[in-house]
C-alpha cells in the first residue's frame, strides 16, 4: 500500500515539532497552489524517487500550473520545496537539474495528514484508499479492482476529475469508466517511478479511441 500505518496516525504526531515544522513551511508558501503541488505528494509512498516530468504533466493537468512557461513554472515551484527541506532532490552527475524527487518520511506522514484535512485523497488507518473524494480525485492503490467502489455504478465517473494510479498492478477495470469521464482533467495509469521496482501493467489504450 502507499504507506505503513506510521506517524500521521499516532496521536502524538500532530503535537511533535516535526509535523508543527512542516507544518509552518507549509503555511509559508507563496500560494494556494504551491500547497496543492505539495499536497499531491501524498499519493507517493515516502522516499520513493518522483519524476519531474511525470509531476509537470499531472501539475497541468490539475490545472495548478499553465502548458505556458511549464518547465520553468515545475522548476520554480519544486527549488522552493527544496529550499524549505519539504522535498530532496536526488541527484544525477550526468545531468545539470535534478530529474526526480523523494519525500522524507517525516514530511510525508504531515503531507498525508494535511491531504486529509483538505479531503484531497481518501484515507484509512494512516493509509490511502480508493475512494472518491470531495474534490472529484481517486488514487488507485493494491487490489483497488476488488473493492466494491471499483463498479462504475459505486464509483459514479460522471464526475471524476482526476484518476492517479499508485499502487494498482492491473488496473483495467477503469477501462469501464472511461466513456462516462465526461469532467477528466488528468488520468494516470502506469509506472511513475523512476526506477522498475513496481510492476504496472495496462494491457492496452485502446479505450482511448472512444
Amino acid at each position: 500500500m502507499l504507506a505503513h500505518a506510521g506517524l500521521h496516525v499516532a496521536e502524538e504526531f500532530e503535537k511533535s515539532s516535526a509535523f508543527e515544522e512542516v507544518v509552518e513551511k507549509f503555511q509559508g508558501l507563496d500560494d494556494f497552489t504551491q500547497k496543492l503541488c505539495l499536497l499531491s505528494f501524498a499519493v507517493f509512498p515516502e522516499n520513493r524517487e518522483v519524476t519531474r516530468t511525470m509531476l509537470m504533466y499531472w501539475w497541468i493537468g490539475e490545472g495548478f500550473i499553465s502548458c505556458d512557461d511549464s518547465k520553468n513554472s515545475v522548476k520554480r515551484i519544486l527549488d522552493a520545496f527544496s529550499a524549505k527541506k519539504l522535498l530532496e532532490p536526488v541527484e544525477d552527475e550526468r545531468k545539470l537539474l535534478p530529474n526526480s524527487y523523494k519525500m522524507e518520511p517525516h514530511v510525508h506522514s504531515s503531507v498525508i495528514y494535511l491531504a486529509k484535512e483538505m479531503d484531497l485523497f481518501a484515507s484509512h488507518n494512516g493509509k490511502l484508499i480508493m475512494k472518491k473524494s470531495s474534490k472529484k480525485k481517486v488514487c488507485l492503490v493494491k487490489d483497488s479492482s476488488l473493492l466494491r467502489e471499483a463498479k462504475t455504478s459505486a464509483m459514479k465517473p460522471g464526475t471524476l476529475r482526476t484518476v492517479f494510479n499508485s499502487s494498482e498492478r492491473f488496473p483495467d477495470f477503469t477501462f469501464k469508466w472511461f466513456p462516462l469521464m465526461d469532467s477528466l482533467r488528468v488520468l494516470y495509469l502506469g509506472r511513475w517511478e523512476r526506477t522498475d521496482e513496481r510492476h504496472i501493467e495496462v494491457k492496452n489504450t485502446s479505450f482511448l479511441k472512444i
